[in-house]
């Protein structure tokens, strides 16, 4: 008894359309551009598909796959140096990896970006304890370094803007009606560490451990009052935290209405727990 095999007899062009999941017209094209060639049945003249076209038809599929044009398609098809072909392949694939480098990048940072958005959109003047927080890298754009920032931000593909406190205002209180803070810009240990996202030479490097995270929404972040900060500093001392470093964190969003402007921060202030009698 003979064995049957996947299109071990010839088929019509509609039923080989039904195998293969390419539509009539799409064959055709390729029929009459000379990448497919079925044969014909002598008595009606119609043509008939079989398995060395099904074999052909994954071939154009692939090349079309890698933007290969209908005629380097039929080039290859028809015996043209397979050389060509490798060189395509390798130049697709490190189009390809480049590609992904930067799609994952992207998505590391549309993920970053609804995380703390949402929480500081949810949890305006919420404090949240971190056991170990993340290494920053932070360029602070003091009227120093301010001339030579120039496109910081796409200079820094993963980066944030984070508003500075000094630690001596952190403890004692602002020196005048409001603290004197100013903005960064910064970048996180995991994007450097998983995305290769480069780091200035003049970042400065907070060492990473337990941190205070405090959700605030501010009118200004270049004049933030005492009472903005009443909460954070109220819950370190009740919870035994001493504070140990300015504050960094994650400009999460700005809302525009008309005239007023509302800027929602992550802040995050390093921090360790009191010692005894302290």
């Amino acid at each position: 008894m003979k064995k049957e095999t996947f299109l071990s007899d010839p088929v019509s062009i509609g039923r080989f359309a039904a195998l293969t999941g390419v539509d009539k017209e799409t064959l055709r094209f390729y029929r009459d551009k000379g990448l497919l060639a079925p044969a014909k049945k002598e008595e009606n003249g119609y043509t008939c598909y079989g398995i060395y076209d099904f074999m052909d038809l994954y071939s154009i599929l692939r090349y079309r796959d890698m933007e290969m044009s209908i005629r380097q398609a039929g080039q290859l098809l028809c015996g043209a140096d397979l050389d060509a072909y490798e060189k395509k392949l390798d130049a697709q694939i490190v189009g390809l990896e480049e590609e992904l480098v930067r799609l994952r990048r992207k998505l590391f940072r549309i993920r970053n970006a609804k995380q703390y958005l949402y929480s500081a959109r949810q949890k305006d003047k919420r404090i949240e304890y971190q056991e170990e927080g993340m290494a920053l890298y932070t360029l602070w754009l003091d009227e120093a370094s301010a001339p030579g920032a120039a496109g910081l931000l796409t200079r820094i593909p993963g980066s944030y803007i984070g508003i500075r406190i000094p630690l001596d205002e952190l403890l004692n209180g602002p020196q005048g009606e409001t603290y004197r803070s100013c903005i960064g810009v910064g970048i996180s240990q995991p994007s450097v560490k998983e995305y290769a996202f480069p780091v200035p030479e003049e970042m400065e490097y907070t060492k990473p451990g337990p941190v205070l995270k405090y959700y605030l929404r501010l009118r200004d972040p270049l004049r933030i009052r005492e009472e903005d900060m009443e909460e954070l500093l109220a819950y370190s001392r009740l919870n035994g935290f001493e504070l140990i470093d300015h504050t960094t964190g994650y400009l999460c969003g700005t809302e525009r209405r008309g005239e007023e402007r509302s800027y929602y921060f992550m802040i995050r202030v390093r921090v360790r727990r009191r010692a005894e009698g302290r």
